[in-house]
């Protein structure tokens, strides 16, 4: 599902930041002079980018309340079951807080889903566009669709195709799981894939998210993975909301080219395989959100304690800018530096001096 997915994830995997506002994010890795190496750096800023990625889809594909895509899916699928096609056909969300959603019953179990977000409130300025065929039997549901994302200047950045289901419609505990293959645009290749699951209860949600990008420009593969324990809460008076006590933990990946393969773990975990392991982080945080699910500020933290890293990031402006700064721990030295826009795209700085281009979330080089 991002996702919200940037490169899939939401991409993940999934992405779907953009919007204003701003604060910081921080993540911090520990291993020695491990961090002075440049493929640390690199492996630190990319498991970065990933993981404001899954968070950005966990709130949209898991998050609590009414907002993103999960409120109406469930909607969706109590309406088909309780054969109630007049509670579908009134589903139609006229512009509320940067968000359109549209639900067409088409049968007995069967809803066609509509939803765009737009960088700005008034929804004027798309940014991503959704099509979702659920079907629903039991208390569950299989839903398939896709994906477009847009930048600023109305080009397609990010096509993703959709799959899923969701379990226990109706019930106190909701399972949902949704897969995603990730392209440039719809007749370019399959750039990455990755999956988003949730256990949802009543207040909280436990996740879990992986994703694993071809990086043909570099030979080789990049891999990731995040469990983490959310609760997302609106804020009063306002069309954003805020996710809560934030916490988990992430692992990054690398292999040869087309060398790793996303799996399944037990539900609802997420496993890479076929290379060997770049870094182990804990992390935790708050970030915001629009009432459409993009992003628009909040503060993370991540630790490894193998490379002796501290990286802070700063999301601010409108249009959304997200840098970040590297830092060795035990003595604050600046190692390497990145900026992203809301779409993924900028620049990385290296402690050696080098610089690589980062494009729609994934660094180049």
């Amino acid at each position: 599902m991002k996702a919200r997915y940037g490169s899939l994830l939401l991409a993940l995997v999934l992405a779907a930041c953009g919007g204003g506002g701003g604060s910081s994010l921080t993540t911090t890795v520990s291993s020695g002079s491990g961090v002075q190496q440049a493929s640390v750096q690199r492996s630190l800023a990319s498991q970065t980018l990933f993981d404001t990625q899954a968070t950005a889809q966990i709130v949209q594909f898991g998050g609590g309340g009414s907002l993103g895509t999960l409120s109406l899916l469930r909607r969706t699928v109590d309406a088909s079951l309780s054969r109630n096609p007049s509670a579908i056909r009134t589903m139609l969300t006229v512009c509320n807080g940067g968000a359109e959603i549209t639900s067409t019953f088409v049968g007995a179990t069967e809803t066609q889903i509509h939803e765009q977000t737009f960088y700005d409130p008034s929804c004027t300025l798309l940014f991503q566009d959704i099509h979702l065929d659920v079907v629903a039997g039991g208390t569950s549901a299989t839903l398939s669709g896709t994906e477009t994302q847009y930048t600023r200047a109305g080009n397609v950045f990010e096509y993703d195709t959709i799959s899923g289901s969701l379990n226990g419609v109706g019930t106190s505990l909701l399972q949902v799981n949704v897969q995603v293959a990730d392209a440039a645009s719809s007749t370019s290749p399959v750039r990455a894939v990755a999956g988003l699951s949730c256990n949802i209860g009543v207040a909280s949600q436990t996740c879990g998210s992986g994703a694993v990008e071809h990086l043909a420009s570099l030979s080789e593969d990049f891999g990731a993975t995040l469990s983490a324990n959310v609760s997302v809460l609106p804020v009063p008076g306002t069309a954003s909301v805020a996710v809560a006590n934030f916490s988990g933990n992430g692992a990054s990946y690398k292999g040869t080219l087309n060398a790793l393969t996303l799996s399944e773990a037990p539900f609802p975990g997420w496993g890479v395989s076929g290379g060997m392991l770049a870094d182990s982080v804990t992390l935790s945080g708050v970030l915001t959100f629009s009432g459409g699910g993009i992003l628009t500020g909040g503060s993370l933290s991540i630790v490894d304690a193998a490379a002796d890293a501290t990286v802070n990031v700063v999301a601010s402006g409108s249009p959304l800018t997200i840098s970040g700064v590297i830092r060795q721990t035990d003595n604050g030295q600046t190692m390497a530096t990145f900026t992203v826009d809301a779409n993924g795209n900028g620049t990385i700085t290296y402690s050696n001096g080098t610089t690589a281009l980062i494009i729609a979330w994934q660094i180049a080089g």
